[in-house]
């Protein structure tokens, strides 16, 4: 990783071991990331944001959860609460 922001704090180049899972809306990743002694949030975070920024400029879009509700019964309108 040739990153400003947390080169110095790795103590060897991460290693991607593969697809851990795959579920409805997202998939898994598990790497391998050595680091300095208590830099691994801030390696972590780091590394999502760059992941992130790999995916936008290849127009991979994150899943957005949907939810529906359905209400029974006689409709309320907001006025009656």
């Amino acid at each position: 990783v040739s990153d400003d922001q947390i080169g110095s704090l790795l103590l060897e180049s991460p290693q991607v071991l593969g697809v851990e899972d795959l579920a409805e809306g997202q998939i898994q990743l598990r790497l391998m990331v050595r680091t300095m002694a208590n830099e691994h949030w801030a390696v972590q975070r780091r590394i999502r944001q760059l992941v992130f920024a790999a995916f936008r400029e290849r127009g991979i879009s994150l899943a957005t959860p949907k939810r529906e509700i359905i209400l029974r019964g006689q409709p309320q309108s907001f006025e009656d609460s």
